[in-house]
Order: structure tokens, then sequence, then C-alpha cells
């Protein structure tokens, strides 16, 4: 879980980082990693067995812009 959240972390700050890149502003922006805490397909197939197009599609980074 540890190792999970640090990931997610450093995920969400290179998406932080391209979008200061592109002009944003830093105080409009704000990350967050969850790890494993918010999945939005299921990491495995209900007869237990490992689901990797799920857990690709729980890598993610979710941008929200905080004001226009």
């Amino acid at each position: 879980d540890d190792y999970n959240l640090k990931l997610t972390q450093k995920r969400a700050n290179q998406g932080k980082n391209y979008i200061i890149n592109k002009g944003i502003s830093l105080d409009r922006i704000e990350v967050a990693g969850y790890g494993e805490q918010r999945p939005i397909a299921p990491n495995m197939f209900p007869d237990g067995k490992d689901n990797p197009k799920g857990r690709a599609k729980n890598r993610r980074a979710e941008i929200q812009i905080l004001r226009t």
C-alpha cells in the first residue's frame, strides 16, 4: 500500500509538472494520489485471477482545474 501511494503521488506530480510547463498557474492546480483507494475497474477477475486491463485502467491521473 505504501509503495502504491508513493507511485500514484509521483504520477500525479508528473501530470502537475506537465500542466505547469504548458502555462497553467501553480495556484490553479491541486493533485492527490489515491493508490488503490479509488479504482475505476476491477484489479481481479471474480475467479481471483489478475485482470491486467483493469489494472491498466486504474493507473491514471485525474485532473481538475480549480479556477478559470
